[in-house]
């Protein structure tokens, strides 16, 4: 096979990309490590889509809790006309769901308070930076403030 110049430079340059790809690699698996571990952390989805995360688990919990059986009871008078009362009963259908609905409960309780941690943290941390703000911005408002900070630069000129 003869070497012409194109076929070595297209060689070299052909060398020094799989360099550079090799060079970049441990780096590209990193940011799919992170990139992964982001996909799969529910606080991370939370953090960014709150509302619709916790209108999903309302839904949820509204679609798993049970709702009260209604009994009917039909009373046939001697002349005929049928009178129907609808009592509801205490038996729920959880007793009847078993495990699952056991499971079920539990995840959601669990969501649900940390979902409420989650939250009330969040505020916590607004309400901090923004009494922090409100704080710093009444100090440089202070002309007491101002004054002392003049008498402590005149009393080192001294």
């Amino acid at each position: 096979m003869v070497q012409t110049l194109t076929t070595r430079q297209q060689s070299d340059a052909i060398r020094a990309e799989m360099c550079r790809i090799r060079t970049k690699l441990p780096y590209d698996v990193d940011a799919a490590r992170v990139q992964v571990k982001q996909m799969i952390d529910w606080k991370y989805h939370l953090r960014q889509h709150p509302l619709p995360i916790l209108g999903a688990v309302a839904l949820l919990g509204y679609l798993v809790v049970p709702s009260r059986m209604m009994r009917r009871t039909v009373f046939v008078s001697s002349d005929g006309t049928q009178a129907t009362i609808e009592t509801a009963t205490t038996e729920s259908t959880a007793s009847k769901g078993g495990i699952l609905a056991g499971l079920l409960a539990t995840a959601g309780s669990i969501a649900l308070r940390s979902g409420t941690s989650l939250i009330m943290r969040h505020v916590q941390q607004q309400l901090m930076s923004s009494f922090n703000s409100a704080k710093e911005t009444n100090l440089d408002d202070n002309p007491l403030y101002d004054y002392q900070a003049d008498l402590s630069s005149e009393s080192k000129r001294k």
